[in-house]
Formats: structure tokens, sequence, C-alpha cells
């Protein structure tokens, strides 16, 4: 029983977190690390003493350096899960101190290392999930890679892979957690900054994909306003870091993410939210250069910044007007010219509606559109003078040849400013594409040394202008049917077949509506009689046709009674085709399951059968190993049931005859033993006897010898006692004199914790006492309440009781009043007994005309009542 105490005091001492962490730092100094990370562990994940204690923290810290140094996440993981249960009921704070103090080391060590490594070599792993792959490995094993480089992506990419691991291990524990939100989203910019730092384009996309799944499936069913400016404010700055590592993808992904939280809650936004949004969108559209998008959201942004920001001042309004200006002209110029194929043109007009649904903008969206709402809105009272020029000079002025010269100054002076200077490279496009377009609807040809004269302004090398025009016409933005440059003669041809062309369609058209004209002016005779013609023929087809309508429905009604005939009795055909193929399928599934039902019955019979002979055997072979018959040497299975009865006994008689045997046997041995064993006891005595004797004389010698060491012994130990005695006496007085100061000590503390507990005790039963008082007090006032709320009701009673009997007595008053304001009743007729006393009178038989009467209960006049 103390044995078992001791260990259930150790094991309770050792649970301690203070000891636990004790005795883990004793291991760590000896070199058994991953002992101690094991103890640290099962004091987290116990399930007996589950209170949270601030040591805990200290335990859990310790614990996480240890796993970083060890770099071992799925300890790490385990390890955050089971504090996490421990301490979300008590202390989250402590929860939030150790995950930052997780990051952070775990951050410190991934820069070490980094800044030890060249960062270029982490270039060439895409995953650190799948770091090393079978091509990499091969790779590796076939190409003279440096051993320096080899050994620092050896250690470099582990600390990576590592840091990544706890960001997401972070996630999961917080994603259920409300009040650590904030954490969670710190924890996602962090991952976005690792993201940007290393160049990890593969994390950053998984990253986002887990945001969207912990936000698809979010237990709150409606967002609060915190939470949704958390998120908010995560998939904002997710989008810039999409846009910084160049994966439009998933910034348009991000854009739906933005789009699905906002369609989450009922609220709208508030102003600054939905600005920065608008504001992140111009800034992404801008770098992936969809200036469509890029121009909506711009324009978006202005309305809603000049509607509610208070503190835009009126310079700051005329430089973002600008810009949604400039935006809007920098779409590239969509033609009416067919080129492009319907499937790729609906492809693009689907994709469009669908962003800009997810966006909230037009459902169709388009460059003359845009342009139309701002001049709507007048935008150009707005804007600046250099803007307004520009617009002036692109959008409404037809001058091909002076074009570039009056425009290209505006640029240099737009290129001066920062936010208006992103346009330039568009709206250079754009000049370039409105000139050939313009050029293409005057001249036929035009020289390439001229053009490029022409287009000098722009500073830019001729093959590069070459290459504008030529896309410009392959996406159809040049109003021209078809552009060819012919380097061989140096000129630029604008369209081959000319009756193709829509101007010349429009030219030919003109020219003879103009001829028809001049003839009716110069033959008015022959103008006269075709009028005539025509007015002719024009009574004849107002003749004829109603008519011919009347036949033509006539016809439409045959054919359509044709159809409708054909039409049944192709549906006919048609149903009794699938009743003939659903009968025939029935008949087929009878038989098979006819021919299945039968072959499980045979298998039945069969295993049956099969069954009762192996129970036969059985019991056979049972019988013969209780016989002691070696079933495995004989083919008893082949043998005949008389057969194998006739050879269990035999085998029973060679059994007995064989017992028999071997009982003589063994009495004759036994015999021979009992003999033997007899004679040599008699033989071995004198031997013995002898024995004896030499042990006693020996005996008498040891213990006369042990016996005279122990004298001498004793004196030497009684000498040294006497000395020890003499040398302790002269200590006597001194102790004394200590005890007594002891003592002293002792009963002076004794004393006060004495009056300490006294006190104590005395101030227990004041308060006890106190307490009694109280609560006697309060179980007066409740007796006191109960008893006023007992007469209360009481009276209460009391009351209703004396109202009901005055009830009663005013009715039965108004029923004495009203019976005796009534009639008397009438003087009974005939030998019938009296009708007094309300008593029911049966009706009689009148002997005149039999019909039913009731005597003396006539009218008010005195007749009777017939019926």
């Amino acid at each position: 029983l103390c044995a078992l105490a001791a260990m259930a005091y150790n094991n309770f001492h050792f649970q301690r977190p203070e000891n636990v962490l004790k005795r883990a730092e004793d291991f760590v100094v000896i070199g058994k690390k991953d002992q101690a990370l094991d103890l640290l562990f099962e004091l987290l994940a116990q399930r007996r003493y589950r209170t949270w204690q601030p040591a805990h923290e200290d335990v859990m810290k310790r614990f996480l350096e240890l796993c970083i140094d060890a770099r071992d996440n799925r300890m790490a993981k385990e390890g955050l899960h089971q504090y996490r249960n421990l301490s979300q009921h008590q202390a989250l704070g402590s929860l939030e101190n150790v995950i930052e103090h997780m990051l952070r080391l775990a951050e410190e060590r991934a820069k070490k290392a980094a800044s030890e490594c060249d960062r270029k070599l982490v270039d060439e792993v895409e995953d650190l999930e799948n770091d090393k792959t079978p091509e990499t490995i091969l790779l590796a094993s076939a190409t003279s890679e440096r051993d320096r480089d080899r050994t620092e992506r050896q250690e470099l990419v582990p600390w990576l892979k590592f840091l990544w691991e706890s960001y997401r291990s972070t996630l999961e524990i917080l994603r259920h957690i409300i009040k650590l939100q904030n954490v969670y989203h710190r924890t996602a910019n962090r991952i976005f900054v690792f993201c940007i730092e290393y160049r990890r384009n593969t994390e950053f996309r998984k990253v986002c994909d887990t945001l969207r799944i912990h936000a698809n499936k979010s237990r709150e069913p409606e967002m609060s306003a915190e939470t949704l400016e958390y998120h908010l404010a995560t998939r904002f700055e997710q989008l810039k870091v999409a846009s910084k590592l160049r994966l439009w993808n998933e910034g348009f992904r991000t854009i739906e993410d933005i789009h699905a939280l906002f369609q989450k809650t009922d609220k709208r936004p508030s102003s600054q939210l939905e600005a920065t949004y608008y504001q992140k969108l111009t800034d992404l559209f801008l770098v992936s250069e969809n200036f469509l998008f890029h121009a909506y959201a711009f324009k978006a942004y202005y309305l809603l910044s000049v509607e509610k920001n208070k503190s835009l001042t009126p310079e700051q309004a005329k430089r973002m007007a600008s810009c949604v200006l400039l935006s809007a002209m920098s779409i590239p110029l969509q033609s009416s010219k067919a080129g492009t194929t319907y499937s790729s043109r609906d492809s693009q007009k689907q994709k469009n509606r669908r962003m800009a649904q997810l966006l909230g903008f037009d459902i169709n969206p388009k460059r003359k559109s845009i342009l139309q709402d701002l001049l709507d809105q007048d935008i150009l009272d707005v804007v600046e003078d250099d803007v307004r020029e520009l617009y002036m000079l692109l959008e409404m002025t037809f001058a091909p040849l002076e074009l570039v010269k009056k425009v290209q100054p505006i640029f240099e002076r737009l290129r001066a400013k920062s936010d208006l200077s992103n346009y330039v490279d568009a709206l250079e496009k754009l000049l370039i594409t409105r000139t050939i377009s313009q050029l293409g609807q005057i001249f036929y040809s035009f020289r390439l040394d001229t053009l490029e004269q022409l287009l000098k302004p722009l500073n830019k090398p001729f093959l590069q202008l070459e290459n504008i025009i030529v896309k410009a016409v392959k996406t159809r933005q040049v109003d021209v049917h078809s552009v060819s440059i012919d380097h061989m003669n140096s000129c630029m041809h604008f369209g081959e077949d000319f009756m193709e062309e829509q101007r010349t369609r429009r030219l030919l058209t003109d020219m003879s509506r103009g001829l028809n004209t001049v003839c009716e002016h110069i033959c008015t005779d022959e103008a006269q009689a075709l009028t005539e013609q025509r007015k002719v023929r024009a009574q004849t087809v107002l003749k004829y046709i109603n008519q011919t309508h009347q036949e033509v429905l006539r016809r439409k009604e045959i054919i359509d009674k044709r159809k409708d005939e054909l039409m049944a009795l192709r549906q006919i055909r048609r149903a009794e085709q699938e009743r003939r193929v659903k009968d025939l399928e029935r008949s087929k599934k009878e038989a098979e399951r006819a021919r299945v039902e039968k072959q499980r019955k045979n298998r039945e019979r069969a295993a049956l059968e099969e069954l009762e002979e192996e129970k036969r055997q059985f019991e056979i072979k049972q019988k013969l190993l209780q016989e002691g018959i070696d079933v495995s040497s004989n083919n008893v299975a082949s043998m005949t049931l008389e057969e194998q009865e006739k050879l269990i006994a035999e085998t029973r008689k060679k059994t007995i005859q064989e017992s028999i045997d071997t009982e003589k046997k063994i009495q004759a041995s036994a015999k021979r033993l009992d003999t033997l064993v007899r004679a040599l006891r008699e033989r071995e005595i004198p031997k013995l006897k002898e024995l004896i004797k030499e042990k006693r004389k020996q005996d008498e010698v040891d213990h006369k010898k042990a016996w005279e060491a122990h004298l001498a012994k004793s004196k030497v130990e009684h000498e040294e006692g006497k000395k020890a005695k003499e040398e302790y006496s002269r200590m006597q007085e001194s102790r004394g004199e200590f005890e007594e100061i002891l003592l002293a000590q002792w009963r002076k503390v004794y004393d006060e914790e004495r009056s300490q507990r006294w006190e104590e005790c005395d101030r227990r039963l004041k308060y006890a006492k106190l307490d009694r008082a109280r609560k006697l007090r309060q179980s007066k006032e409740k007796e006191i309440a109960r008893r006023r709320d007992e007469e209360a009701r009481i009276e209460r009673e009391k009351r209703r009781i004396a109202e009901e009997e005055e009830r009663k007595r005013r009715e039965a008053e108004e029923e004495e009043r009203a019976s005796q304001q009534a009639p008397p009743p009438a003087a009974p007729r005939g030998d019938g007994p009296p009708a007094s006393g309300g008593r029911y009178v049966p009706p009689m038989r009148d002997e005149r005309g039999g019909e039913r009467r009731f005597p003396g209960g006539g009218d008010d006049r005195g007749g009777e009542r017939r019926f």
C-alpha cells in the first residue's frame, strides 16, 4: 500500500505543468529532446486534468520551440489542436500569444536560412509540399550541380516548408473561433507577405483556395459587419498580391469571392469599403491592361467619391474625372465589320457579361455605352483642358493628315503627369487606329514613306507601328474592310474588292437615285407611261390579293392536317414498337429470373448434401480418433460403414491388450527399482555416520573462533564509545542553551499563528452569525410577503363569493318579479286533470274530425289549437 501511494503521489506530482516543464528541461540539457517533446505532449493531451493554468502557456511555448528545432510540423499541429481545446473557453488570449510566438520563431529561422543561402535556388522548387519529385531527383543525379548549391537548397527549402505548414495549421485551427478572427486574417496577410518575399505562386493559389473554402463553410448564417470587414480587407490584400505576382486568374477569382461575400449579407457595405473595392479593381484591371472594366471600375470609384467623400477637393475631382475619361478612351475600338467567328465573339461577350454582373456594371459593357454615359453626365465640363481637347480630336475630328501633329503635344503634357501617363500608350494605339481608319475612307492606297512621315511625331520605329496596324486590322479595330501592306511597291492598300465595300455600295446607290431623278425630269412622257403601268399592276394585285391569301391559308391548313396525321401515325408506330421492346425485355427478365432461381436452389441442395456428408465424415473421424486410429494414414473416406465399424472394433481390442501389457511391464520395473534402492540405503548408512562425526568436530572449532573474534570486537567498540562520551559531555551546556533559544523562537511563531487562527475563527464566526441573521431576516420577509399574498387571495375569494351570491339573489328576484307579472293560466276543459305547475298535458283527439288538440290550449281568444 505504501508503494502504491508513493507511485500515485509521484504520478500526480509530475502531472503539474511546472514540474513537467522542469523535467523536460532536464531532458533537453542531457540531449534527449525527443523524450522532452513526448513528455510535454502527454501533458497537453491528458484527459483527466483539462483546466487551463497560466503555466500551460509556458509549457506550450517550450513545446513549440522544440518542434521548431526538430522541424516537426505534425507534432506542432497536434499540440496546437490540444491547446486550443484546453484554452478556447478560458484563455483565448493565451492561444493568440502561443500562435504569435510560433509564427515569429518560424519566420526568424526561415529568414536566417534565407540570408545564408541564395534565394534563386528556391525558385526551382515549384511546390513546397512536393519538393522531391521523381523528375527533380533524376535531374539532380544527371546534372553537375555544385555541392554548395545542393547544400543551400537542402537547408533553406525545409525551413520554408515548415513555415508554410505552420501558416496552414494556424488557419485550420482558427477558422471556427470567431473571437480570434483578427489573428486568422493577420495570419492570412502574413502568408501573402511570405508569397511575395519568396515568389511562391503555387502556395498563393493554395492559400486562396483555403480561404475560399473556409468562407463558404462558415458557421455564421449571416456575416456580421465586423466579420465582413475582415474578410473584405483580406480579399483586397489578396487582390493586390495577385497583381504583384501577375496571377490574373486568381485575381478574377478573388473578385468572384468578394462578390460572394457581398451576397452573404443584406447590409450594404460602408462607402469607404466600396471605394477601396473599386480602387483595387482599377489597379488590377490597369495592370492586366483590361481597359474596358478598368474604365467601368474607375467610373464607379469616381461617382462614389464625388457623392460620399466630403473631403474631396475640386482639383482631385477634376483629376479623377480626367482619368475616367482617358480610361474610357483607352478601350480598344469595336468595329461593326464581320471578321471574327460567332463562337469567339459570343464567348468574349459571355465573359464580359459575367464579369460585369459580378462587378455590378452594365449587362453588356461596351466602349460606346460608357462614353455616352460619361457625356450624359457632362464630364467634359469637369475634366482638364488637355483631356477635353484630346477627346474632341480623337473622337469628334476627321483630319487624318493633321491628327497626329495636333495630338502629340497633348501626349507630351500628359506624360508629365504621373496618374495620366498610364493611358498614353493605349491612346497612341488609338491615334494610329483612328488615322488608318480615316485614311481608308479617303484613299484606295497610301505610300509607306508618307505614312512614316505622318506618324513620325510619335517617335516610334516603323516596325513597331506596322505591328500595331497589323494587330488592329486582325482584331477588326480599323473601320476598313481590308488593309494590306505592299513592301515591294512601298504602299498600303485599303480593300481589294471594291464592290464589296460598304462605302462603294453607298456611292452606287446614291448615284442610281440621282440618275433616276434626272431621267424623270428629262423624259416626262415615258415617266407618265411608266407611272400608269405601275397603277394598273397595283390595282390587279389589290383585286386578287384576298383570293390568293385564302388559297394560301387553305393550302396551309391541308399541310398542317397532313403533318398532324403523319405525326399521330408515327407516334402510334413508336408506341407499338416500344411496347414490343418492353414485352421482349420483360420475357427475357422473367426467363433470367427463373434460371437464376433454379440455379440457386440447385446450389442450396448441393451445399446441404455436402454439409451432411462432411458432418458424417467428421463424426466417423472423431470416433476413430477416440479409438487411437490415425485418420491420415488410412483412407477412411473411401471405406464403407461396415468396414469402418470393423476397424473401430479391432482397434479397440488391440488398445485394451496393449494397455494390459504396459501395466505388467510397469509393475516389474517398480519391483526392480524398489529392491535396488533398498540395497543402496543399507550400504550408505556407515558412510553417513562417519561424515556426521567429522562435521560436528569442524563446527566446534569454527564456533570457538567466531566467539573469540566477537569478544575482541566488542572490547574495541566499548573503548571507542567511552572516548566519544567524554568528548560529547563538554557540549551538554551549549546544547541546552541552543535548545532554549530554538524552542523560544518556535513558541513565538506558534503563538502568533495561534492568535491569527483565533482571529480568523472569530471573524468567520462573526460572518457566519451575520449570514444567519441575514438569512433569517430574508426568510421572515418572505414569510410576511407570503402571508400578505395569502390574505389578499382570501380577501379576493371572499369578495368573489359575495359577488356571486349577490348576483344569484338578483337573478332570483328578477325571476320572481317576472313570474308575478305573467298572466294566470286558463281553466282546464273536459274531464282531464288540471294544467298547473307547468306540467306537460298530452293532446287528445277530437270526436268530430279526429284532429289533435290540447285541452284549454287555445289562443288568446279562448279558441282551440288544431294541428
